[in-house]
């Protein structure tokens, strides 16, 4: 019974909100009367509402495509290049060879079709790597694995961390990063893990100083560079002089139980934290700012004092 009331509430709901939808469109301001009823026709209602609010928030915006692009930290360039054509050459740095573009066009409608468009791995790629052949190649990585390589929280980290790689590999070696260990399937999810520790690292304060200072090429793959990043963000941390306490919520305090032979702890201070990067070989350090922000904790599981295992609760908010 319970469940037949829940469902009656669900299509009374939805009901509802077409009801309003539609009194909203058919009265919606000047600013975008450009939308017609069959730009939308294939969202669903809550999409419907978001196209709505998104384009009243960027009214200089007049191309329905522009409604399926994930672009958080690029959104401000709209104001420069209004229109979608004019954003797709401002994403692939203006290039104008025929090969490129072809490769770009295609997987951007792919995209479309798929994932919607996230356009930082394009950006990023147009403006490191030289040779067009290459470039072509990863402008056709497939859309659903390419949105995951750069974010809008790494993504300028990474044009600069591929110029130093650049400075001690190959563009062909640094390539096949990509191309290879990202689209094989018994290799590109740690691939995709350790490359994105790897750019979470770089975003420690004065890492790139630290590279070009303590840097030592390693055999180029994810975890070659992934262990190497590590190793140089414990030294920047210590000659830093970062040994703060860390503070934490009451909340997260409660996960420091002792569970028969087993003993939870959280780590005390970021001396404590690298100590346990460096005993289990991990990239956890690189967590540190989000653990005093509060955004994730990180905690240790011990066995007769010694530590075993750390776990991460939840990536984001614990």
């Amino acid at each position: 019974m319970d469940e037949r009331i829940q469902e009656i509430k669900k299509l009374l709901v939805n009901d509802a909100k077409e009801y309003l939808f539609q009194n909203l469109f058919e009265n919606k301001p000047n600013i975008i009367d450009w939308i017609e009823e069959v730009d939308i026709k294939n969202l669903d209602i809550d999409q419907k509402f978001r196209c709505l609010q998104y384009f009243l928030g960027h009214s200089h915006l007049k191309e329905m495509n522009m409604f399926h692009w994930q672009m958080n930290m690029l959104q401000t360039f709209t104001l420069e290049y209004q229109s979608e054509q004019k954003m797709l050459q401002f994403i692939i740095n203006n290039k104008e060879e025929k090969s490129i573009k072809k490769a770009f066009y295609i997987t951007y409608e792919n995209s479309l079709k798929v994932t919607g468009y996230y356009p930082y791995s394009d950006f990023v790629f147009s403006r490191t790597i030289d040779d067009k052949n290459f470039l072509t190649q990863l402008l056709s990585i497939y859309p659903a694995v390419k949105q995951h390589i750069f974010s809008d929280e790494n993504f300028s980290n990474a044009i600069e961390f591929i110029h130093f790689l650049k400075l001690h590999y190959t563009e062909k070696q640094i390539v096949k990063i990509f191309l290879m260990e990202m689209q094989e399937e018994q290799t590109k999810s740690r691939a995709l893990s350790h490359w994105i520790d790897t750019l979470r690292l770089m975003q420690i304060a004065g890492m790139f100083e630290y590279l070009e200072e303590h840097f030592w090429k390693v055999k180029r793959n994810t975890k070659n560079l992934h262990d190497e990043i590590t190793r140089i963000s414990h030294l920047a941390a210590f000659d830093r002089g970062d040994h703060s306490t860390l503070v934490y919520k009451s909340h997260q305090n409660s996960v420091e139980v002792a569970v028969e032979d087993l003993e939870f702890r959280l780590p005390v201070d970021t001396v404590e934290l690298s100590e346990w990067a460096k005993e289990l070989h991990n990239c956890m350090f690189g967590y540190v700012n989000t653990i005093k922000s509060g955004r994730s904790i990180i905690y240790g599981v011990f066995r007769a004092d010694e530590l075993h295992i750390t776990e991460y609760p939840d990536t984001h908010v614990v």
